[in-house]
């Protein structure tokens, strides 16, 4: 009896496994868009594009011992 619980166990561990591997496999093919380009798809939904800004130049002191 304790051998068929075990094994029902094991069984349920490993179905749950695989749905949770397609569940990860689906997100993450999800994810990549298919090859797409995400600036494309940012500009299609209403954002412009526009120049990085320029770096600044900061310094800090040094520290108060």
């Amino acid at each position: 009896m304790e051998d068929s619980q075990d094994h029902a166990k094991w069984i349920a561990l490993a179905v749950f496994a695989l749905i949770a591997a397609g569940v990860v496999a689906a997100i993450l093919i999800g994810r990549s868009g298919g090859g797409d380009d995400s600036t494309t798809e940012a500009l299609a939904s209403g954002c412009k594009q526009v120049e990085a800004p320029k770096p600044k130049s900061v310094s800090y002191g040094a520290p108060e011992a």
